[in-house]
């Protein structure tokens, strides 16, 4: 069995360094999901990433319970993570969906709960994630209060429910206000994080600040086309194990370019999540402890980062967002500034990159504050609601998003 290192969080608990991520692992063969978590437990994996949204807690409940019941391990061996939907973004809703999360799951506690967003939908039913508006648009719920979840989120530690919490998808700003006010800071981040799109000063605030970094999609998620496909999107994928600086430093090493992606995260003191229902490929994501890559190979690997240019996800199937792409200094106030000075200009065409802000006044502390423009973990990509506009954009063509 593979040696998997672990990291300390803020409240002393050890995280397995390589978890098994689960986002569509799934992919409507339940049966298939199992017998992975199954080979995952037998091959070393005692750190699980789910979410309420991912609809496969059940699933994983069920075979960890199995796990536990039978003798093999114990629940204080495991470390299982789960996420608070987007649906449930309000401070009387964050017990709830725990509770549902924790039925599933089969557990009392979990290691880990995250905010899984930094925005929240209106609430309709348990059920309906992501609800729309009669115009196909995602439908916001502008009042939500990040501040009043966190301490909903503090309560579930203070009850034993969860024994960390943390956040995924928040940018640098978000995480400062959290930390004005939090009574528990968060003890981890979850971000997209890889070769290509390595996230560098959002690291770099979270070392300072006592926040373990966990990246999902370390492989770019070249997989999710299918996803993609079911909500009427194109999907182009990056290939990071193609990479011909990868491919020279893996062959260096007799390893694959997949160890070696893995590897230079770990080495950056990232936390991994990569997903896979292929035994092999299961067995050969946690053998990267066994080896160091140098300090020139470092800083190869280093010189992929694309920054912005290199994120994958876009979040292109929220729709009613469009990305607005803008030079900037440090901060997202100097971007509240320059919408100001814009207020009157309107969307061109929602495929290309452009401020959008329709006839209506920005107002900059309402910018900061959150949600009325959203700032969805991006460091030169912001999300914009199209709250503004008053025309209909009915040649989005997206379809209502299921799960």
């Amino acid at each position: 069995m593979a040696v998997n290192l672990s990291v300390q969080l803020a409240n002393g608990s050890k995280m397995p360094v390589v978890g098994l991520g689960t986002w569509l692992a799934a992919s409507g063969d339940e049966a298939q999901f199992a017998v992975a978590v199954e080979s995952a437990l037998d091959v070393g994996y005692r750190h699980f990433d789910t979410a309420f949204a991912y609809g496969n807690e059940r699933v994983l409940g069920r075979v960890l319970t199995q796990w536990i019941a039978s003798g093999r391990g114990t629940r204080e061996e495991l470390f299982v993570v789960t996420k608070l939907p987007i649906c449930g973004m309000k401070a009387d809703k964050v017990s709830h969906f725990m509770t549902l999360s924790l039925q599933n799951l089969g557990l009392d506690y979990v290691d880990l709960y995250l905010v899984h967003v930094p925005f929240g939908v209106k609430y309709t039913r348990d059920d309906e994630l992501i609800p729309f508006t009669p115009q196909g648009l995602v439908d916001l719920d502008m009042n939500t209060d990040l501040a009043a979840v966190w301490s909903a989120m503090e309560a579930e530690v203070d009850a034993g429910r969860a024994k960390a919490i943390g956040v995924s998808n928040f940018e640098e700003v978000q995480l400062e206000r959290l930390l004005a006010t939090a009574r528990i800071k968060p003890s981890n981040l979850q971000i997209e994080c890889h070769a290509y799109f390595q996230q560098r000063a959002l690291r770099a605030f979270c070392a300072r600040h006592g926040i373990v970094v966990s990246a999902y999609a370390p492989f770019a998620s070249p997989g999710r086309g299918e996803f993609y496909d079911a909500v009427g999107l194109k999907f182009e994928p990056v290939n990071l194990a193609e990479d011909s600086v990868v491919r020279a430093v893996a062959a260096a090493h007799g390893r694959t370019p997949h160890q070696i992606l893995l590897r230079f995260l770990t080495q950056l003191n990232v936390v991994v999540l990569p997903k896979s229902v292929n035994v092999e490929r299961m067995k050969a994501n946690l053998h990267v402890f066994d080896y160091q890559l140098s300090t020139a190979e470092m800083k190869q690997l280093e010189g992929l980062d694309k920054g912005p240019a290199g994120r994958t996800f876009r979040f292109e199937f929220l729709p009613g967002y469009v990305f607005r792409q803008m030079a900037r200094s440090a901060s997202l106030m100097s971007c509240a500034s320059t919408l100001q000075d814009r207020e009157t200009s309107r969307i061109s065409n929602v495929h290309e990159n452009v401020d959008t802000v329709g006839n209506k006044s920005i107002d900059e502390s309402i910018y900061y504050s959150f949600p009325r423009l959203i700032c969805f973990e991006m460091s030169t990509l912001d999300f914009l609601r199209f709250e503004a506009i008053n025309e209909p954009y009915t040649h989005l063509n997206h379809s209502p998003l299921t799960y």
